[in-house]
C-alpha cells in the first residue's frame, strides 16, 4: 500500500482556475485577421498559455508545501491505489510523449517536425506542451462551477455566432444599401460567397467547429442529466438546445457520429445511476435544438450548400416533429414503467443488462455493416469517395504504412510527415482522383500510426482508455467527472473520420485531463459533491 501526502493545494488550485479560464473562455473566441491564419493564431495562444501555466503550476506547487508548513495545517488526505502503472492515465501520456520524441528523432525534417509548420502545426512541441499540462492537471485538478459556467456561455456564443452565419446576417449587405446589426463580427469579410458554407464561427472550417461543438454539446449533456443543481441544469439544458441546432448547421457527419458515441456511453450510466428519464429529456432538448434549424430553413434562409449525410437527412420538417414526439412518448412509457413498476426493475442485474446492451450493439451494428455492404448501401460500400474521399486517403495511408520499414511500422515516420509521404507516393492520384492534396489522414487513430507508428497509437489509445476507466471507477458519481468524461469519448469517437490540428485537439487533452484530475481530488478529499441520487 502506498501513502501520498496531499498539502492544502490552494496555490495550485487557483492557477488550474486562471488556466481553465483562459482555455474555455478566451481560446474558443480568440480570432486574428478573420479566418485567414486562425490556426497559426490559436497554436501561439495555446503554446503561450500552456507554458505560462507549467511555470505557475511549479512555483504553486512549491508555495503550497511552504504554506501548509508554515501554518502547520493538519489536514492530511492518504489515498490507496494499488492499481498497475499501466492503468494510470498519466503513464501513458508519458509513454505518448516518448513516441512523439523517438518519432521526430527518426523523422528526416527534424525543423518541420519539431514546430509542425509546413502541416497543422502538431509537431513535437506541441505535443509536449500538451504532455506536460496533462500530466499537471491529471495529478491534481480543482474544477470550480464559474468555469464550467464560463464555458457554457463561451459555447452559448460561439453556437450563436453560428446560427447568425447560416442567417446570413454577420455581413454588411452594402450591395442593397443595408448593413447588418452583427456586422461587427467581420469573420467572413474576406471570404468569397461560395466559401460561406466551409467556415464557420470562430472556428473556420465547418468540421473544426463540429469538432468543438461536439466537445461542449457532450460535456453539458453530462451536466444536465446527471447534476442535481437546478440553475446548472437550467445552463445546460439552453447549451444542448443550442448545440443541437449548431450541430446541424456546422452540416459534418463528424459531429453527429461523435455525439452519438457519447450518447451511448451516457445511456449506460444514466441506466445504472437511475437516470434514465433525464437521459431522454436530453434526447428531447436536442431534438428541438435540430427542429429550431429547420424552422429557420424553411421560412428565414435561402439557398444553402448540404452537402448530404446526418444533416440533410434530419432537415425535414415532419422528421423533426416526429422525432419529438416518439421521444415525448418514449419518456411517458419509460414514467409509467418506473412508477408502476419500479419493484421489479430494482430487481435487474444493471451490470448484466449494461452487458447485455453493449453487446447487442455491438453485434448489430456489425449485421448492419455487412448487410449494407452485400447490397451495395452506399454510406456501407468502401471505396475510394466513400466519405468524401476519406476512403481514397485511408486505402493510401494503409498501403504506406504496409510498406514501410519495421522500425518506421513501431515508431512512425515523424511528426507531421504525413503530408510528405502521400506526395512522395501518391501526388499523382491526389491530383487526378482527388483534385486535393492531404497532409492529413482525417482518421486520427491512422494519422498516428502512420506518424507515431504502432507505440504512439498504442499510447494515444491508452491515455483514452485509462482516463475513462479511471473516471468510471473513481468518479464518485460526481456530475462533473460524468461531463468530461462524456466530452472526452465525443472527441474520440468523431476523430475516426476527423483530423487532428491545434484549435480542438488541445481542448480534448486539457479537459481529459480535468475529469482525471479531479477525480483524483475528489478522491483525496473523500467529497462526493452533488451525489447522484436515484430518480
Amino acid at each position: 500500500m502506498v501513502m501520498n501526502l496531499e498539502p492544502n493545494n490552494i496555490c495550485k488550485r487557483a492557477v488550474v482556475f486562471i488556466y481553465t479560464l483562459a482555455i474555455f473562455v478566451v481560446y474558443p473566441i480568440t480570432v486574428d485577421d478573420a479566418y485567414f491564419n486562425i490556426t497559426l493564431t490559436k497554436t501561439n495562444y495555446f503554446q503561450k498559455a500552456s507554458i505560462i501555466f507549467a511555470v505557475c503550476f511549479v512555483v504553486a506547487f512549491v508555495l503550497d508545501i511552504i504554506v501548509h508548513k508554515y501554518f502547520e495545517l493538519d489536514e492530511r488526505i492518504y489515498v490507496e491505489d494499488n492499481a498497475g502503472f499501466y492503468t494510470k492515465p498519466v503513464f501513458w501520456m508519458e509513454l505518448f510523449a516518448l513516441a512523439n520524441v523517438v518519432a521526430w528523432y527518426m523523422t528526416d525534417c527534424s525543423k518541420s517536425a519539431m514546430t509542425g509548420d509546413t502541416a497543422r502545426r502538431m509537431g513535437l512541441m506541441m505535443y509536449l506542451i500538451i504532455a506536460v499540462v496533462f500530466i499537471m492537471i491529471a495529478t491534481y485538478s480543482f474544477i470550480s462551477k464559474v468555469a464550467v459556467i464560463a464555458l457554457a456561455v463561451v459555447a452559448v456564443y460561439t453556437y450563436i455566432i453560428g446560427i447568425v452565419q447560416h442567417l446570413e446576417l454577420d455581413v454588411a449587405f452594402w450591395e442593397t444599401g443595408k448593413k447588418s446589426i452583427f456586422e461587427f463580427m467581420h469573420y467572413r469579410d474576406r471570404l468569397s460567397s461560395d466559401q460561406f458554407d466551409i467556415y464557420m464561427s470562430t472556428f473556420g472550417n465547418i468540421n473544426i467547429f463540429s469538432s468543438f461543438i461536439v466537445i461542449s454539446l457532450c460535456l453539458f449533456l453530462g451536466v444536465f442529466i446527471f447534476t442535481g443543481i437546478n440553475y446548472m441544469k437550467l445552463i445546460s439544458g439552453t447549451v444542448v438546445v443550442l448545440g443541437g441546432a449548431s450541430l446541424m448547421i456546422a452540416n459534418s457527419d463528424s459531429g453527429y457520429i461523435g455525439v452519438v458515441g457519447a450518447l451511448f456511453v451516457l445511456m449506460l450510466i444514466s441506466y445504472n445511476q437511475g437516470k434514465v428519464r433525464t437521459f431522454i429529456i436530453s434526447l428531447i432538448l436536442l431534438a428541438c435544438g435540430n427542429l429550431l434549424v429547420v424552422l429557420m430553413n424553411n421560412f428565414a434562409v435561402g439557398e444553402y450548400d448540404k452537402r448530404g449525410g446526418f444533416a440533410q437527412a434530419l432537415d425535414r420538417m415532419d422528421l423533426a416533429f416526429i422525432l419529438i414526439l416518439a421521444l415525448v412518448m418514449v419518456l411517458l412509457v419509460v414514467h409509467y414503467l418506473a412508477v408502476n413498476h419500479s419493484d421489479k426493475l430494482e430487481k435487474l442485474n444493471k451490470k448484466l443488462v449494461t452487458k447485455v446492451i453493449f453487446v447487442v450493439t455491438a453485434v448489430t451494428g456489425v449485421i448492419t455493416v455487412i448487410v449494407g455492404n452485400l447490397m451495395g448501401v452506399g454510406i456501407f460500400t468502401f471505396d475510394d469517395k466513400w466519405g468524401t474521399y476519406r476512403g481514397f486517403v485511408w486505402s493510401r495511408a494503409w498501403k504506406i504504412f504496409c510498406d514501410a520499414p519495421l522500425v518506421n511500422k513501431l515508431f512512425g515516420y515523424g511528426n507531421e510527415s504525413f503530408g510528405i509521404y502521400m506526395k512522395a507516393y501518391y501526388y499523382d492520384d491526389m491530383v487526378n482522383i482527388v483534385g486535393k492534396i492531404y497532409d492529413n489522414a482525417h482518421n486520427e487513430l491512422l494519422q498516428y500510426l502512420l506518424t507515431l507508428g504502432i507505440v504512439g497509437l498504442v499510447a494515444y489509445v491508452g491515455v483514452f482508455v485509462a482516463s475513462i476507466v479511471y473516471m468510471l471507477r473513481y468518479g464518485k458519481n460526481n456530475y462533473l467527472v460524468y461531463a468530461f468524461l462524456a466530452a472526452s469519448v465525443g472527441y474520440f469517437v468523431q476523430a475516426l473520420i476527423n483530423i487532428n490540428q491545434p484549435i480542438t485537439t488541445p481542448l480534448y487533452f486539457v479537459i481529459m485531463a480535468l475529469g482525471v484530475g479531479y477525480t483524483t481530488y475528489l478522491r483525496k478529499k473523500e467529497v462526493d459533491y452533488d451525489q447522484i441520487t436515484s430518480e
